[in-house]
């Protein structure tokens, strides 16, 4: 598989010649392997997040209503949107990913599945919201880290079938 990260880094180990620099011991004899390692490009962070959707100003419903109403208005739907969405989990995907790694538990990681839905529920209710202007950059930026979250938790949710990924993915949250 093309997009699997555990099985591109092991291909571009092998391929080095590291086996060979590893004696019966289970020691490194040489570091001349890591002249010939190259890994593909498929293998960055920012591939396994490419496909996080983009969002800009365009995207929003922006008022150049600013006062003091309108931004608390603003807030407070906002705060009810994660309230109302996230609030019902009480147990955050970190601790999901962690605790299934630790109990070996890799059925639990379905968990995630809602999860990762739920906040993507929270990006698409934020980004209809009627956004004072002052704003629009911060929602931007909220709205985008959403949407990494919820791709960072689609790949934890692939742990079993590539374990590097899900590694990487949980850094990233």
């Amino acid at each position: 598989d093309p997009k699997n990260f555990t099985q591109n880094f092991t291909a571009a180990i092998i391929s080095s010649g590291a086996i060979n620099a590893i004696d019966q011991n289970g020691n490194l004899t040489s570091t001349d392997f890591l002249d010939n390692l190259q890994f593909p490009n498929s293998l960055t962070v920012e591939s396994l997040f490419k496909d996080v959707a983009t969002i800009s100003r365009k995207n929003l419903v922006i008022t150049r209503t600013n006062d003091p109403a309108a931004i608390r208005s603003y807030f407070d739907a906002v705060g009810n949107i994660y309230e109302t969405i996230l609030g019902a989990y009480s147990k955050s995907d970190i601790y999901i990913f962690a605790d299934a790694i630790d109990r070996k538990d890799f059925d639990s990681l379905a968990e995630l599945d809602q999860q990762a839905a739920a906040v993507g529920r929270v990006a698409s209710q934020i980004s209809k919201l009627s956004v004072p202007e002052q704003y629009a950059d911060v929602t931007v930026t909220e709205i985008k880290n959403l949407l990494t979250v919820k791709r960072a938790m689609e790949i934890m949710r692939t742990y079993e079938q590539d374990p590097l990924a899900a590694y990487v993915a949980f850094q990233k949250r």
